[in-house]
């Protein structure tokens, strides 16, 4: 999903079930709005991070999750993921 946020464009979420997926999913969104204000939230450890920086995007900040209960994204590995967040607001 792309959506106006702030100065320019959030992307997310992205869930899929294979990292490579999720990662084609940004680029293809990504690509969309070359030269435009992009933020993209990542989940820690993830290929999009290192996607991200070798793109030439700003790390500008880092969250610390709290959840009650399983996390999400903690699913098993056969089955969807979260690899990017709607929002650092929405998770």
């Amino acid at each position: 999903m792309v959506r106006r946020f702030g100065l320019g464009h959030q992307i997310g979420p992205a869930v899929a079930r294979h990292e490579d997926h999720a990662l084609a999913l940004v680029k293809a969104l990504s690509h969309d709005l070359y030269g435009k204000f992009q933020r993209l939230d990542v989940v820690r450890d993830s290929r999009l991070d290192d996607w991200a920086l070798q793109q030439g995007v700003l790390h500008v900040a880092s969250v610390t999750r709290m959840v009650l209960g399983p996390a999400v994204g903690s699913r098993p590995a056969d089955g969807p993921r979260l690899h990017a967040l709607a929002s650092q607001a929405l998770g």
